[in-house]
């Protein structure tokens, strides 16, 4: 294994932090599964069982949410190097949380679940990356349920928004029609409608039929 491969391994977040010595411990351990991938090809889909870590190495990915109950969709754009959901291999629900489907050709590391549990967290390093994901999510929750309710209309929109992204970078794509967001924070369909086409003069975000794309999260959040 080349040192390009340690430096990409130590970049993936729950090894970030191992020597070289631990690394290169790790892989003697652990026969390492390398995948490569095309473009369309999907590594996980929502409710599905989540048995395995899988590490994104190269590529950038496209995840789709879905809430059925009120037909909406949220998409996101992500790069590696990224761990899908780790979390989701533990809890009451160990299920994924949304699609991961390859926007570009790329490659992952797939890590067994019993793998995971019976050599990896032998490492403390990796047991205290672990704890610090899962607290980390945790923290971020419990922040969202202390917010003060939004005063603006556009705020009560971000509000919503945010709720339902991995994070707050990069294009986001929202499906959802007026009269179900109105109800959603609150507010009329055309208070809705008002403010979503300020925010497309702002060049904040593009309208389309029951849609919306917010080109950067962040100084959609800001603004």
């Amino acid at each position: 294994m080349s040192l390009t491969m340690f430096e990409r391994l130590q970049q993936l977040p729950l090894l970030q932090g191992m020597s070289n010595n631990d690394i290169e411990s790790f892989v003697f351990k652990v026969q390492l599964d390398f995948q490569q991938h095309i473009a369309g090809e999907y590594m996980a889909e929502q409710d599905e069982n989540c048995k395995k870590l899988i590490y994104v190495i190269n590529g950038e990915l496209k995840t789709i949410f879905r809430v059925p109950c009120n037909n909406i969709v949220v998409t996101e754009y992500i790069k590696a190097p990224i761990a899908i959901e780790p979390y989701s291999m533990f809890g009451m629900r160990q299920r994924y949380t949304r699609d991961y489907v390859f926007e570009t050709d790329g490659s992952t590391l797939v890590i067994p679940k019993n793998v995971f549990l019976n050599t990896l967290m032998d490492y403390p390093i990796i047991k205290t990356n672990m704890l610090n994901l899962v607290c980390n999510k945790m923290q971020q929750a419990n922040n969202q349920l202390m917010l003060s309710e939004p005063a603006s209309i556009k705020n009560k929109i971000t509000r919503l928004v945010r709720g339902y992204c991995l994070n707050d970078i990069g294009e986001k794509v929202i499906k959802i029609k007026m009269e179900t967001m109105a109800n959603i924070i609150g507010e009329t369909r055309l208070n809705v409608s008002n403010t979503l086409k300020q925010l497309n003069n702002e060049g904040l975000i593009s309208q389309q039929r029951n849609a919306f794309t917010v080109f950067d999260m962040r100084k959609f959040i800001s603004a």
